[in-house]
């Protein structure tokens, strides 16, 4: 079933998202330091878009509509609401990279900028608990 790919994403004893501050970060993904990125690299985030199918599913899905999906069982409930806010947590993932490449880097945000990166990733981290709770 075309569900298989987001199925290994993290999660509880429950079906719900594991980790809330990286809902789509893999085992190998994770396994990967994240490095100071010679201008013009992609990030392993950008990388794992081109890699994978999740993007390609996450498209499809958009077209086919996301609701009114008869016949499927409560686990793919579960996986089409974590296909549905795919956008939104690939989004988290990339910013997280960014924060922490900065970090490393020794770049002090200016307040505004700060103040904007922390709400991006609280935003994410929200929208997965989101999840969480919905399918609760």
């Amino acid at each position: 079933m075309i569900f298989i790919l987001f199925k290994k994403v993290a999660r509880t004893e429950k079906g719900v998202i594991n980790d809330h501050t990286k809902p789509l970060m893999g085992i190998l993904q994770q396994s990967v330091p994240i490095t100071s990125l010679k201008r013009f690299e992609p990030s392993r985030s950008v990388l794992d878009l081109i890699d994978n199918m999740r993007s390609k599913i996450y498209g499809f899905f958009c077209k086919l509509g996301f609701s009114e999906l008869p016949g499927l069982h409560e686990e793919d409930f579960v996986t089409l609401c974590i296909i549905e806010n795919f956008l939104d947590f690939k989004m988290g993932e990339i910013w997280q990279e960014i924060v922490a490449e900065l970090n490393m880097e020794g770049v002090q945000l200016v307040a505004p900028d700060g103040e904007a990166a922390d709400t991006i990733l609280r935003a994410t981290e929200e929208r997965g608990l989101g999840r969480e709770r919905k399918t609760n």
